[in-house]
């Protein structure tokens, strides 16, 4: 009888061992699939986050190209579409088996932008997941409305002259808005000063401290909140290999003409007169570099054609007079004059003569004169303003030139 209870004993024991054992397996084997369940969702929830700095490649390198490449097609973009509208695309991969693809809308003015990254699918490394952003532009303008300096401000015509606004590209007596601004950071007493020739329809601001010296002026508002920073026009990397400007004999509707500009970009090593006999005529969208001195003077002119446009970068003093540059589109967004000047400089900008100026001036370490009788049509940023002469001043109601692009919206769709 001992023997046979000893073995019921001992098969209890085993029964009991096996229990527990398959107990413990289970309890392992559940754990093992919620650790590798917890693991696969860790790894997927990695690749979906790392898909984000893979489409965001694709949106810098799409804001570079509008950037910086005049023409669409260039660096790669192909002419397709997305989403059924018509874009610019193109895709790139990555050594890690991501890549973007990339679509730009073929509106320049506000463009929009989309950018898909994609990443391997964990375990499934034949199969990706992606993720779509999609992102609204604007153009911040080259120019602020109106005239703006770093320091003082001193409109002493020798003539009565009218300061005013206008809506859109182009001035006529019917679209003046009469919300000119005439706008300082300067703290000065005084940090503008007009003389009684002056009537402005609009706004003189100065920094907080400043203050405006009338001497019987017209204005139709002060204030001196102006708190405002012009960094230095940057040189676009388009000029990496710039091609020259060379001297000829150019025709151009009827005339003869000493140098020309089409569509691209254009370079002059050293400074470049335009004067006595000298000419030169805009016939496409140039971007010219000048690496010295600008001057027009004497009889000398520069032409835009209309359909035309000049940006144009002087890495020195920039002089227009005599003939000076007649903006023939008619647009203070077809002619932009960059000062590349990094310390303040006197006389950095002087704009003189009887003609018409049309376009706008971005020069924040330039002290800029305007006189003569010719009127100024735009905007301008400079390090000090002084008008003298009898130039009648109709200023931009909103930015001239087409600026950087920058983000308006991001949605992930």
């Amino acid at each position: 009888m001992k023997k046979i209870f000893k073995e019921r004993e001992n098969g209890s024991t085993l029964f009991v061992a096996l229990i527990i054992s398959l107990v413990v397996g289970i309890i392992l084997a559940g754990y093992m699939l919620v650790t590798s369940n917890r693991y696969q969702m860790t790894t997927r929830s990695r690749n979906w986050n790392a898909a984000i700095p893979v489409l965001e490649a694709g949106i810098e390198e799409a804001l570079t190209h509008l950037q910086d490449d005049t023409d669409l097609s260039a660096n790669g973009w192909t002419l397709g579409s997305f989403n059924g509208t018509a874009a610019y695309t193109k895709q790139r991969s990555f050594s890690d088996g991501s890549y973007y693809f990339t679509a730009i809308t073929t509106n320049t003015t506000s463009p929009l932008i989309y950018s898909q990254g994609f990443v391997r699918t964990p375990y499934r490394s034949s199969r990706y997941m992606f993720r779509t952003v999609k992102l609204t532009t604007t153009r911040v303008p080259i120019v602020p409305p109106g005239i703006n300096t770093i320091n003082p401000i001193n409109i002493n015509p020798t003539g009565p002259i009218v300061i005013n606004s206008f809506s859109g590209s182009r001035y006529y007596p019917s679209n003046a808005l009469g919300t000119a601004v005439i706008a300082t950071d300067s703290g000065a007493n005084p940090a503008i000063t007009l003389n009684s020739k002056v009537t402005i329809d609009g706004a003189v601001d100065t920094g907080p401290t400043g203050t405006v010296s009338l001497n019987g002026a017209k204005v139709t508002s002060q204030a001196s909140d102006m708190n405002q920073a012009y960094p230095v026009p940057t040189l676009p990397s388009t000029f990496t290999s710039p091609s020259m400007v060379t001297s000829g004999t150019y025709a151009y509707g009827g005339t003869n003409y000493t140098y020309k500009l089409a569509n691209g970009n254009y370079q002059y090593s050293g400074s470049i007169n335009i004067g006595v006999g000298k000419s030169m005529v805009v016939t496409g969208n140039a971007t010219w570099y000048v690496n010295g001195s600008f001057t027009t003077g004497g009889t000398g002119f520069i032409y835009i054609a209309p359909g035309a446009s000049l940006t144009l970068y002087v890495n020195g003093t920039t002089t227009i007079s005599g003939g000076g540059i007649a903006n023939g589109a008619g647009s203070v967004t077809n002619l932009t004059v960059n000062s590349l000047l990094t310390t303040e400089t006197s006389n950095g900008v002087v704009i003189s003569g009887n003609g018409d100026f049309v376009g706008t001036v971005n020069a924040p370490n330039a002290d800029m004169v305007l006189s003569g009788n010719g009127n100024f049509i735009g905007g301008a940023i400079a390090n000090s303003f002084t008008l003298t002469g009898a130039s009648n001043l109709y200023l931009m109601g909103g930015g001239g030139g087409s600026g950087s692009l920058v983000v308006g919206s991001w949605t992930e769709i």
